[in-house]
């Protein structure tokens, strides 16, 4: 609360008094220089994090509002028979390797069993009809409104992903495990399921949006994916990537035919991600940088794409 605070207090006469005391230079630089000489912060402390007010940690009343949503076993949703059972479904999340808050799955279902459940498969006549599944983190489960720990996260109003640490709206027993779609788990989710047709767009009857409580079966990077694709696992053993990635396509080409600026941009535009990881031996910072496209449509283009310094 105190940091908050500093953001909107000016008063800076009694530092620069300080200062003066110590022989040390009147200035933001000669105050930062004290402060990490005392151990009071790190050399490489975000200055400008602490500035905007952004709150760097939970307070221990925050922390036990998040324990005890965590043991609260009412969920409204199911005792009003809302909650859909999609557990039988096989859900995949794919998300880089450090993402901790899993926070959405995609699914595929077959509708009509022609030959067995496979991709593309047809008997006499007639076409594998599937639903395409989205899963999402139901963070309304733990934190509904009004609830105190929707209140921990309003004080924030959003996660910042940093290249030094991940400052997340809720604890992380919330952000990272109660709400996050883990695998081998079974988890509760807001699940919308469509039909397509043979030209990408959505059937309107075929639609469903429901709470749910799935159960994660893969847990995927963007790099795994490629390479189930490109070796063929994609499209036999895990067959449902290859029909994602077939309604993926056309739902992207029927958006191009809408007048969507996708077709302006002939490849996905890669995402640069920095780390910075403190190493006690060299008391220095490790930097990498990876270079990583999600959407890749098969192509691979995220293998090989990290550099350290």
């Amino acid at each position: 609360e105190n940091v908050r605070k500093l953001k909107f207090y000016r008063n800076v006469e009694l530092g620069k008094l300080l200062l003066a005391k110590l022989i040390r230079k009147r200035t933001a630089q000669g105050a930062f220089d004290v402060l990490v000489e005392l151990g009071v912060w790190d050399r490489h402390v975000d200055t400008a994090l602490l500035r905007s007010g952004f709150p760097v940690r939970f307070l221990e009343e925050e922390l036990g509002v998040a324990k005890d949503a965590e043991a609260l076993e009412h969920d409204p949703d199911a005792i009003l028979g809302l909650r859909k059972d999609l557990r039988k479904l096989k859900v995949y999340t794919i998300d880089s390797a450090s993402t901790l808050d899993i926070d959405d799955g995609i699914s595929v279902q077959v509708l009509n069993d022609v030959d067995g459940g496979s991709a593309g498969g047809s008997a006499g006549g007639e076409e594998v009809r599937y639903r395409y599944w989205i899963h999402i983190a139901d963070v309304d489960r733990w934190a509904p409104r009004g609830s105190k720990l929707l209140e921990v996260a309003e004080r924030r109003g959003t996660s910042l992903y940093l290249p030094t640490m991940t400052l997340c709206m809720f604890p992380e027993n919330m952000s990272s495990h109660a709400m996050s779609l883990e695998s081998w788990e079974d988890k509760c989710a807001l699940s919308l399921g469509v039909e397509l047709n043979a030209d990408g767009t959505i059937i309107p009857s075929s639609i469903i949006l429901s709470p749910s409580l799935v159960h994660v079966d893969y847990r995927l990077t963007y790099d795994q994916v490629d390479e189930m694709l490109d070796e063929g696992v994609g499209y036999t053993e895990e067959w449902q990537i290859g029909a994602l990635l077939a309604a993926a396509t056309k739902r992207r080409e029927h958006r191009i035919h809408m007048g969507s600026t996708e077709g302006m941009v002939p490849f996905p535009i890669p995402r640069g991600m920095v780390t910075a990881e403190y190493n006690e031996e060299s008391t220095k910072y490790d930097v990498s940088l990876k270079v990583e496209t999600t959407h890749n449509s098969g192509s691979n283009m995220t293998a090989g794409g990290e550099e350290k310094g």
